[in-house]
């Protein structure tokens, strides 16, 4: 019987990703810092959708889910830096960030289908709504020092 996130499709979607990245991980050289976050940064996308998903509480389950949608975008940036230091090619930048960009509606979805009353008091971001887009709204805090 598999466990509840391995239904999601952006759970499958992350997976497909990481088998993607694999092969062309070798092209960038293992002395950049690019090659050792990129590979992170992907097992970080199924892992925390895998966790988030088995959550109890719709705060906790978004809270992972976002955390998730962050290493899908340090992931598109490892690509753009991995591409500007000759590493890979457009072709391959393009299928990566057309992946992650799938995966990153994905998620916001299931963020939305969780409600709206996210907001994470430690980092000051919250979830909300722009017409039909989402996106986050950090919140400018003062910090003592």
């Amino acid at each position: 019987m598999p466990f509840d996130h391995e239904k999601l499709r952006v759970y499958q979607a992350a997976l497909r990703f990481i088998e993607w990245l694999h092969p062309i991980l070798p092209a960038i050289p293992k002395t950049t810092a690019i090659h050792s976050q990129l590979d992170r940064a992907s097992t970080s996308i199924a892992l925390n959708i895998a966790e988030g998903n088995g959550r109890r509480t719709s705060t906790d389950r978004v809270r992972f889910f976002d955390i998730a949608c962050g290493s899908v975008r340090e992931c598109a940036a490892g690509l753009d830096i991995a591409h500007r230091k000759g590493c890979l090619s457009d072709e391959q930048v393009l299928h990566g960030k057309q992946t992650l960009e799938q995966m990153l509606r994905q998620l916001l979805a299931l963020m939305k289908s969780h409600g709206l009353n996210y907001h994470d008091e430690l980092t000051g971001t919250r979830l909300r709504e722009d017409s039909e887009q989402w996106e986050f709204q950090t919140e400018e805090k003062e910090v003592a020092v």
